[in-house]
């Protein structure tokens, strides 16, 4: 592994993104039953629809490694423009033509049944964490969510996940996040909301 950067992620990182996410999450179990085992290609448009909705908003990162993207985090503000409502619900409509009927219709099932925790106002949601497979376990996944985790300390703002596969969730306790609420979707899939409430700030100190 060379030297990874995080940096913002810009127009010409969104397909990179899309692949990334999709080689990253193919086997998670928020997406396997929808998708199957082959599904890579159509899990990877609904990917790059998903980042082409969100990322113009300039709040999102990828992770590159000498200069090749190996990982990359979605995440939408607290306050989201409505030039994101509108391109989630173009985006929408088309869905059922990129990835087919029957999984469009099963993914806004599942998307609904994590909506409730989302949608509490003045916080940040990650809406998708990837890093390829080649390249887990090296602190990647890990520093992009500081990256967000910054910008929320600042601000002053808690940052909201959902995950649907248990053995992610040490990952994210050791960066901050406890459980806050779970769902249960018509499949059986078990979905966990989790919570990072902002750091404080320590006060300053005396003037010497």
């Amino acid at each position: 592994m060379g030297l990874v950067h995080i940096e913002s992620l810009g127009p010409e990182r969104h397909r990179d993104a899309g692949r990334i996410l999709a080689e990253s999450l193919l086997e998670d179990p928020y997406y396997r039953p929808v998708f199957g085992a082959t599904g890579l290609a159509r899990l990877r448009r609904y990917m790059e629809s998903g980042v082409k909705c969100v990322a113009p908003e300039g709040h999102s990162f990828v992770a590159t490694d000498d200069g090749v993207p190996v990982g990359a985090l979605l995440a939408i503000p607290p306050r989201p423009s409505r030039l994101v409502h509108w391109r989630f619900r173009l985006s929408e409509i088309a869905e059922p033509f990129r990835i087919g009927f029957v999984a469009s219709r099963r993914m806004r099932r599942r998307d609904r049944r994590s909506e409730p925790v989302h949608r509490r106002g003045g916080s940040w949601r990650v809406c998708g964490l990837g890093v390829l497979p080649g390249w887990q376990g090296r602190g990647i996944g890990g520093r992009l969510l500081a990256a967000l985790a910054e910008r929320a300390d600042r601000e002053g703002r808690a940052i909201f996940l959902a995950t649907a596969n248990p053995r992610n969730v040490p990952f994210y306790r050791r960066h901050g996040f406890l459980f806050c609420d779970d769902a249960l979707a018509e499949d059986g899939c078990a979905i966990q909301f989790l919570v990072r409430e902002p750091a404080r700030r320590s006060p300053p100190g005396p003037l010497s």
